[in-house]
């Protein structure tokens, strides 16, 4: 891999433009402009030793990384549909670069640890809500109750899920397969509430179960995903039961804390299995926004946020508890602040609910080193 591929990923990592990053370096006493740039991300030029150290100053990345060899692919996913909505380009790099970069530092981690296996079906071709109860039976998940701990479930089904230090407006997540053998990817954006990640989760799900990556109808796929996701949260044969008439906001409250979704979500699924018209639907959502809740629903009903556990249990085993965070810095090709930072979005093992509770996830046993304890 080339220094210059290297410069244009830690420029995108940090959503910096070919111009921003000349002047961060133009700082340093060098006279860099953006075609500068441009020429050496293109490889058209050499970079000296000042140059060098100057692009790892300004974008605050070791030397090392420059120096990754790394060459595993990392498709756009389901950024391909983003980006024709109301993701800008330097959001829709910034944000692959960080999913592509954590995928890479998840992939040289399982170099020494075996990760599960993939049991995720692809089932293009069938109907949304079919190929939802088909996911629930690959999983291991029962038919018609609420999922206590998404995020695991779908670790253990061999799906890599990282969250990525990034918030963006209206954009909780993407997906992807990638890698060789083809894994499938959910990269989960920084500062969703539960509920949305939730299901932002089960959406981006729906995309590795249903489509590939290069659409031709982008919102009949969108709408085939949130159907999808829909049926795996709330599968009909329990809303039939759960969603008795009448439906209020009232009544609905109790089943956002039942299966972790948004009020919203809720009065959709209703309207969907036909436990409420649509002029009821309609009365429904005037009173979300009376009541200002279409953009955040009220602290007091949140949903816990769940975080994945498989990438910090790694390198639990790898490096430690409590952990080295040079030698993992070192190995992640990043600085031990920022290595401390990602881990913080992954779930410790306190994070996680008791052996032995309601809803306590099984914890991802991965084949490690004698003399470690598992969780």
């Amino acid at each position: 891999m080339t220094f210059g591929v290297r410069v244009r990923e830690a420029r995108e990592l940090r959503g910096l433009t070919q111009a921003q990053l000349a002047d961060r370096i133009a700082g340093f006493g060098l006279e860099v402009d953006r075609s500068a740039i441009a020429h050496l991300e293109a490889e058209h030029n050499s970079a000296k030793p000042e140059l060098r150290s100057a692009i790892a100053t300004a974008t605050d990345l070791p030397a090392s990384f420059f120096e990754d060899e790394d060459e595993t692919e990392f498709p756009e996913g389901t950024l391909l549909f983003r980006a024709r909505s109301d993701m800008t380009a330097r959001q829709e790099a910034q944000a692959r670069e960080w999913g592509k970069l954590l995928f890479r530092r998840t992939l040289l981690l399982s170099n020494q640890l075996r990760i599960p296996s993939v049991t995720l079906p692809r089932l293009q071709g069938i109907e949304a809500d079919q190929a939802a109860r088909h996911a629930r039976a690959a999983l291991g998940l029962s038919p018609d109750r609420p999922i206590a701990h998404l995020l695991n479930a779908l670790e253990r089904a061999g799906v890599v899920v990282i969250t990525v230090p990034l918030k963006m407006e209206r954009r909780d997540a993407y997906s992807v397969w990638a890698g060789d053998p083809l894994r499938p990817v959910i990269v989960l954006m920084d500062g969703a509430t539960g509920d949305r990640l939730r299901f932002s989760a089960a959406h981006e799900l729906g995309h590795l179960v249903l489509h590939t990556a290069h659409p031709t109808r982008v919102p009949l796929i969108e709408n085939e995903a949130s159907r999808f996701a829909s049926e795996f949260l709330m599968p009909t044969s329990a809303m039939v039961d759960d969603l008795v008439p009448p439906v209020t906001l009232t009544s609905l409250i109790p089943l956002k804390r039942k299966w972790g979704v948004s009020i919203q979500a809720l009065i959709r699924r209703a309207r969907a299995i036909g436990a409420i018209n649509e002029n009821q639907y309609t009365y429904l959502f005037q009173q979300i926004g009376r009541r200002g809740w279409r953009m955040r629903e009220p602290e007091a009903l949140d949903i816990p946020i769940e975080k994945p556990r498989a990438f910090r249990r790694m390198v639990e085993i790898l490096y430690g508890e409590p952990l080295d965070y040079r030698r993992l810095a070192r190995d992640l090709r990043l600085f031990p602040h920022e290595a401390r930072q990602i881990l913080e979005a992954f779930a410790t093992k306190a994070d996680l609910p008791k052996r032995g509770s309601v809803g306590a996830p099984s914890v991802i046993a991965f084949p490690k080193p004698s003399l470690v304890e598992d969780d």
